[in-house]
């Protein structure tokens, strides 16, 4: 990614830690705006540590693609098959059936998650911020640095993933 593409990810991110949607679309909007001029031609995009040769292309703002299997408790990412806990394969069912992109911002509340997870038994927050922590330590590719499940500060997670089509199903 180029420095201006990172600089408005790290404003989009802050922006659905904190709630603020209105930002966080401004910046979807920029960066759409931004791909287009770049692809055209008219604006190109140098790194701080620029050379010649092929400008970078829009790379960030696409929901992560994804096959999930639930029955089995397997999620593909790229050429990564990842099997889930019990607990995990519920917490990732519930992000998949809420899944966030471009101007859709789905706010996945706390509430809904215990409630997904654990039912009518009481928990505290901890357990809800382990599950979490754990699904990130699988999915993620930094799971400190989150780009798939991202909090949304005192709402929720928000998950930017895209679920593609089971490849067995596209067989005929």
């Amino acid at each position: 990614m180029g420095v201006i593409e990172d600089s408005i990810f790290a404003n989009y991110k802050k922006a659905l830690e904190e709630g603020n949607f209105d930002q966080a679309r401004k910046a979807v909007s920029l960066i759409q705006e931004l791909k287009k001029r770049i692809e055209s031609g008219e604006f190109l995009d140098y790194s701080i540590d620029w050379s010649p040769g092929p400008t970078r292309r829009y790379e960030s703002f696409n929901p992560f693609p994804y096959r999930y299997y639930p029955d089995q408790g397997i999620v593909v990412f790229g050429n990564s098959a990842i099997r889930l806990t019990p607990t995990e394969n519920q917490l990732f069912g519930l992000f998949s059936e809420n899944e966030s992109s471009g101007n859709i911002i789905k706010v996945i509340s706390k509430k809904a998650i215990m409630k997904c997870l654990w039912e009518n038994k009481t928990v505290t927050q901890s357990a809800l911020r382990i599950a979490i922590l754990r699904l990130r330590e699988k999915i993620e590719q930094d799971y400190k640095n989150p780009k798939v499940v991202i909090k949304s500060y005192a709402r929720g997670y928000i998950f930017l993933g895209k679920r593609e089509p089971d490849e067995s199903q596209n067989i005929e």
